[in-house]
């Protein structure tokens, strides 16, 4: 077993959240030729092939060695005009090692949509970074949905400069292992860094997020809101951490989680930290585990609806809120009928 996602602030053991524990010959995967990538909807965008893998907040070292002798994909993409940007990767078409990075210019307002995808048993192993120039701003929906006996590992390094906003939402719809590492810099003043997460476990899927953000700037912002639903025998690891650093007077920062355990046997930990090294700063925390309600399910049953269905309006309802903030409607149709298909 390899220990992974490291929290770099360690709790108490006996909670068992200050990192993940995963089968090592996973990562003895060989890796091909990835040709499964595509640019389904953009306008104009420049791309580049000089791509540097190397990261600091990489989920393992293991992996990142990985990716800098195993790496099939390398793609910088600079956004120079603002438009609607959708980029497709089928790993049905070969396991994906490598990393891509997503350049916005100046004063540019884009919206991006990166969907990586499978319907057999996959791998992924990614570095994906966002860089916001001063005064841009990049609404990004990021879809992970593998076939369930698949591996996801994933890093975000992001860094937003002067008077930028980056709004970033990631759907997780689960697999065997599915990691999620995060990272933020939000450097310049009067800048946002926003994410979003929906996920969704199932059978024997483990979810294990470790969410970062680092406040640098002056009157700066960053929020981190999860939601989420386990059914059968899913675990969930949440972790994150706000920290104010010095320098970054009137800053803001908070960060919420909900989970709602559809069986007895869903298993959900969650642990979010606020760290403050800087005065005059706001930060706020919260994080709640529930079950469906069950006046609730009782009354949706009672106007004839089975017990499924019932439990998947409920899903729908929690999901909401993360659903109707995305840019894309073809992309919020898809988010309810992926909780129909998993449920």
């Amino acid at each position: 077993m390899i220990e992974i996602n490291k929290t770099p602030y360690r709790t108490s053991q006996n909670y068992g959240v200050n990192s993940v524990f995963v089968d090592e010959k996973i990562f003895e995967t060989k890796v091909s030729k990835f040709n499964g990538f595509s640019q389904k909807t953009a306008s104009e965008c420049k791309f580049l092939s000089d791509f540097d893998t190397k990261t600091t907040q990489i989920i393992a070292e293991k992996l990142a060695n990985q990716i800098e002798t195993k790496a099939n994909f390398k793609r910088q993409i600079e956004i120079s005009d603002s438009n609607f940007y959708e980029f497709d990767f089928d790993l049905d078409k070969g396991d994906f090692v490598g990393g891509i990075k997503i350049l916005v210019k100046n004063d540019v307002e884009a919206k991006t949509v990166l969907k990586f995808h499978s319907t057999k048993k996959s791998y992924f192993n990614g570095v994906v970074k966002f860089l916001c120039e001063k005064g841009s701003k990049l609404d990004v929906a990021v879809v992970f949905d593998f076939e369930k006996e698949s591996n996801s590992f994933v890093c975000f390094d992001c860094k937003t400069e002067e008077n930028s906003k980056l709004n970033i939402y990631i759907a997780d719809f689960g697999c065997r292992n599915s990691i999620q590492n995060f990272h933020s810099k939000v450097c310049g003043d009067f800048s946002e860094c926003n994410l979003k997460t929906a996920y969704l476990g199932d059978d024997e899927n483990l979810i294990d997020m470790l969410y970062c953000q680092n406040l640098i700037g002056k009157n700066c912002l960053a929020n981190i809101d999860a939601v989420g639903a386990l059914n059968k025998n899913a675990r969930k690891n949440f972790r994150s951490i706000i920290s104010f650093e010095k320098g970054c007077k009137k800053s803001t920062g908070t960060e919420n989680e909900f989970c709602l355990l559809l069986s007895d046997t869903a298993k959900s930990k969650a642990v979010p930290l606020l760290l403050c090294g800087e005065e005059d700063v706001d930060g706020k925390h919260s994080t709640s585990i529930g079950r469906a309600d069950e006046k609730q399910l009782f009354y949706i049953m009672s106007r004839g609806i089975d017990k499924k269905e019932a439990l998947k309006l409920i899903v729908k309802a929690k999901f909401n809120g993360f659903v109707e903030d995305l840019f894309d409607e073809n992309l919020k149709e898809y988010i309810y009928e992926k909780i129909d298909g998993k449920l």
